[in-house]
């Protein structure tokens, strides 16, 4: 009778601390949520970046590489159990301005359109600079304080 209820006492504690473990499916949604009316109310020539801006709220992006471009960019993320996350779902708004900033056109584009890119370290450039090893090194010397009052090094303010 013991042997049976610390049988069942294992198996129910390991079912439950397995099934804890394990989320089955989830789903989320992230970026901006597209309003269609909102969207549809927007006119080219008429609509600058200001009333974009107002109406839409600030973009997602903007291309680097094309001036005048803002991205709205929604994206929908499925888990299922251990298996990595896959986006199922991709809306992009491509807003394109003249030079002045008014609103040219609207191209929507979804996860078919989508491409894969590779960056490469020797083409792709980035922001910012590299530092060599020695700069590394010394790039913080002479750059704190003293300890001021209370402690803390720095200019204190």
């Amino acid at each position: 009778m013991t042997r049976k209820i610390v049988s069942t006492a294992l198996v129910t504690a390991a079912a439950l601390s397995l099934g804890g473990c394990l989320e089955l499916q989830r789903a989320s949604t992230h970026g901006y949520v597209i309003d269609r009316e909102v969207v549809d109310e927007l006119r080219p020539g008429v609509d600058n970046k200001q009333s974009v801006a107002s109406a839409l709220g600030n973009p997602t992006a903007a291309s680097t590489f094309r001036d005048n471009v803002w991205y709205y960019i929604q994206q929908r993320q499925e888990k299922i159990a251990f298996l990595p996350e896959e986006t199922t779902r991709q809306r992009v708004l491509q807003f394109t301005f003249d030079n002045e900033g008014y609103f040219e056109g609207l191209e929507r584009y979804t996860l078919a359109d989508a491409q894969a890119v590779a960056p490469r370290g020797d083409k792709t450039a980035s922001r910012g600079r590299e530092m060599g090893f020695f700069e590394q090194i010394f790039s913080n010397i002479g750059r704190f304080g003293a300890a001021g009052p209370g402690g803390m090094a720095g200019s204190g303010r």
